[in-house]
C-alpha cells in the first residue's frame, strides 16, 4: 500500500517500517536525502503549482494540466527502475507485477 504523509512525521513512518520518498517541489531542510528518496520528476512544476496556489486555476485545472505537464511525460521505464531499485519494492512491487 502508498500512503501519503507529513514531512514532520518521518520518523513515524520510518518507525513502521515505511519508505518514505518525497514527491515536491522542495523538501525541508531537514529531510535526510542520504536516508530518504526524492523523486522531484512527481512533483508539480512551479507554474502549475502558483497558478493554482493564486486561484489563476481551479483544482479541476490543476489536475488536468498535473496529468497533461507532469504524468503524460513521464519516462515510465526511468520510474520503473527507481522503484524497482528502493528498498520499498519488495511486496508492492510484486502486487503491481513490476
Amino acid at each position: 500500500m502508498i500512503y501519503t504523509g507529513y514531512y514532520a512525521r518521518l520518523n513515524e513512518y520510518a518507525d513502521a517500517g515505511l519508505d518514505p520518498i518525497a514527491i515536491s517541489g522542495a523538501v525541508p531542510d531537514f529531510y535526510d536525502l542520504d536516508k530518504f528518496r526524492w523523486w522531484k520528476f512527481f512533483a508539480p512544476s512551479k507554474d502549475i503549482f502558483y497558478s493554482w496556489k493564486n486561484g489563476q486555476i481551479t483544482d479541476e485545472g490543476y489536475v488536468a494540466r498535473y496529468i497533461s505537464e507532469r504524468l503524460e511525460v513521464l519516462d515510465l521505464e526511468m520510474v520503473r527502475e527507481k522503484f524497482l531499485s528502493s528498498s520499498c519494492s519488495g511486496r508492492l512491487a510484486k502486487k503491481l507485477r513490476l
